[in-house]
């Protein structure tokens, strides 16, 4: 893809945006129609603002297919090992919808539809597949499922067939619907070298260069844009050091995995990047031996920290910046609500008591 493909928005945000569109027009509308198409323009604003059609598609769902057989699904992975943990799953589409968080998978793929919230990236790394279905060794997959899905047959598909067949070099069968691709990159793992890229629409073919005959990944990818400037030297060198090197990965060892923490060994053998096989996003804080230091996306998607040569730990930490705000607004606007709240109920309470005190007075004047 073309630079600026990177910041092309995907289909799924041309209906955000017609919804958008639709609604400040009938804001706009009720500021500058006749009051007597008030009425009208309000319970359209309102129907607007109700209508949900992901809801509306998840009750159809429910209402015309067979309900999600977890143990079903379950039997594609069973004899899989490291699916949980250690090992990525590319499924298309045997399991039924979210197999990761029904099954406690970690599925590269995600939902057949797309996401509007989902990464620009990911989705452009996901169309490379039809032509290099190998990338998926870069991002830890080593199981591929592939089958028609249930409702939409082959159409949403990217694979355009298993990977043991459309790229047999990399991968094996382990039955007809079931591959394993060969060389998967490991979870966590130190590398001596450094590709640095200037223009961010090569990335993805850089990529593809990086395993070499013998299945191994010596290198990594930084997108120039993505070098922090403290760490610019040091990353220079492994990138000037790239070539002679050669050097192979170093596996390390996952010692705790959470959604907000993860903490790995390893032992260097020289200075280099470690790369944990998860996705790069603004929060994710890191931690070498205890002390601080600084994140960097590498390889198109994932986390890179540098480190000396030796042994290290290696803690990963979500913590986004702008958490203690939106936790300081919560309470404030809690806080608004109850003010608000007491102040009605202590108005109710006055006006009742106003009404008694009436009522006595006019009792007194009667007798």
């Amino acid at each position: 893809p073309s630079p600026g493909a990177l910041e092309r928005v995907p289909a799924g945000y041309a209906t955000i945006f017609g919804f958008l569109a639709v609604g400040a027009s009938l804001v706009v509308g009720l500021c500058l129609v006749p009051r007597r198409y008030w009425a009208t323009l309000a319970t359209a604003l309102v129907g607007a603002a109700y209508l949900d059609l992901a809801v509306f598609g998840a009750w159809y769902v429910r209402a015309t297919e067979a309900p999600v057989d977890d143990e079903e699904d379950r039997q594609y992975v069973a004899d899989l090992p490291g699916v949980d943990s250690s090992w990525r799953v590319y499924d298309e589409f045997l399991m039924e919808q979210r197999p990761g968080s029904r099954l406690r998978v970690r599925n590269f793929r995600g939902y057949p539809s797309g996401s509007p919230m989902e990464d620009l990236r990911h989705d452009l790394l996901l169309k490379r597949l039809a032509q290099r279905p190998e990338l998926l060794e870069v991002f830890n997959v080593r199981w591929v499922l592939f089958g028609p899905h249930h409702r939409n047959g082959y159409s949403t598909h990217h694979l355009r067939q298993p990977p043991h067949r459309s790229a047999p070099q990399h991968a094996r069968a382990i039955d007809v619907r079931r591959s394993e691709l060969l060389h998967p990159a490991p979870l966590v793992a130190w590398y001596g070298a450094v590709q640095e890229v200037a223009d961010p629409g090569a990335t993805l073919a850089a990529l593809e260069s990086l395993e070499d005959r013998e299945g191994h990944f010596g290198r990594v990818v930084v997108e120039h844009r993505d070098i922090p400037p403290e760490l610019s030297a040091s990353l220079k060198a492994l990138d000037l050091a790239a070539p002679a090197q050669g050097a192979s990965s170093v596996a390390g060892r996952l010692m705790e995995y959470s959604p907000d923490r993860v903490g790995v060994a390893i032992d260097a053998p020289a200075p280099g990047v470690v790369v944990l096989n998860e996705k790069m996003y603004p929060g994710w804080r890191v931690t070498v031996d205890g002390q601080a230091a600084t994140p960097f996306r590498v390889n198109y998607l994932l986390r890179g920290v540098l480190v000396d040569a030796g042994p290290h730990t290696i803690v990963w930490d979500f913590a986004p910046a702008h958490y203690p705000w939106l936790l300081a607004c919560f309470f404030a606007g809690a806080a608004v609500a109850l003010a608000a709240a007491a102040s009605t109920l202590r108005a109710k309470q006055q006006k009742q008591r106003d009404h008694a005190s009436d009522n006595d007075r006019t009792g007194d004047g009667v007798g």
